[in-house]
């Protein structure tokens, strides 16, 4: 009977062990993932690696203007949208190849290598352009000014690749108009035509009124008015 014993618990010990082989298969080698995900973070210090930035392939001029924008506020520098671009948004019009954007805390050093990490490389004069993106960046510091009315808030709207800050449509208004009352751009002014038809509820025209006589351009202003009344 003892021998018959020991036979049977040999047998049970194999058993063990080749269940463990077997149906152990599945729960080891997550174990072993786990213990090497955390070998990996506290040699990082506690910290997990940095998630790849997104690919900017194939993206639309909001899209790669949010991407670029958040990488910025992830790195401390508020960014907004700005310019022609703008412009397009809120017009509907094909978009410049250039993406302007107003940025905080502006410190080239920093912003270079938030740039870098996107896939941007310098163009020179606060310009970046990127092998697998149609549109290049240009930034300027804030704070934005519309003439001599520096902007005091910015409007919010969510895209594909998440939220994007930029001028509210009567700010966009005003400053493609400012294009043409200071430099005699007309291009500006046709935007803003553009803009403020498409956003006709949205854009404040006694602000924008007001604004163009402190401007000393009351007579501009008429034009822009003359032009958003005739027929598209």
């Amino acid at each position: 009977m003892a021998k018959k014993a020991r036979r049977s618990a040999k047998g049970s010990a194999r058993g063990r062990r080749a269940l463990g082989k077997k149906g152990g298969a599945v729960r080891r080698p997550a174990a072993k993932a786990r213990a090497k995900a955390k070998a990996k973070t506290k040699a990082a210090g506690g910290r997990r690696a940095p998630a790849p930035p997104p690919s900017l392939s194939g993206k639309g001029m909001s899209e790669v203007a949010a991407i670029v924008c958040s990488a910025l506020e992830a790195g401390g520098h508020g960014a907004a949208l700005t310019g022609g671009a703008c412009a397009a948004y809120y017009s509907g019009a094909n978009p410049p190849e250039c993406i302007e954007l107003a940025v905080s805390d502006f410190s080239v050093d920093d912003i270079e290598g938030i740039m870098a990490r996107l896939g941007f490389r310098p163009n020179g004069h606060r310009s970046f352009s990127s092998g697998s993106c149609r549109y290049s960046i240009a930034l300027t510091p804030m704070p934005v000014s519309i003439g001599d009315d520096p902007v005091g808030s910015f409007a919010s709207v969510r895209t594909a690749a998440g939220a994007l800050k930029l001028l509210t449509p009567t700010d966009c208004v005003r400053q493609r108009l400012s294009m043409y009352y200071r430099w005699g751009d007309r291009k500006g002014l046709e935007e803003a035509v553009r803009v403020a038809r498409r956003q006709r509820s949205k854009v404040d025209m006694e602000s924008v009124r007001r604004w163009s006589e402190w401007e000393w351009a009351s007579d501009k202003f008429s034009e822009f008015e003359r032009m958003l009344s005739a027929r598209a």
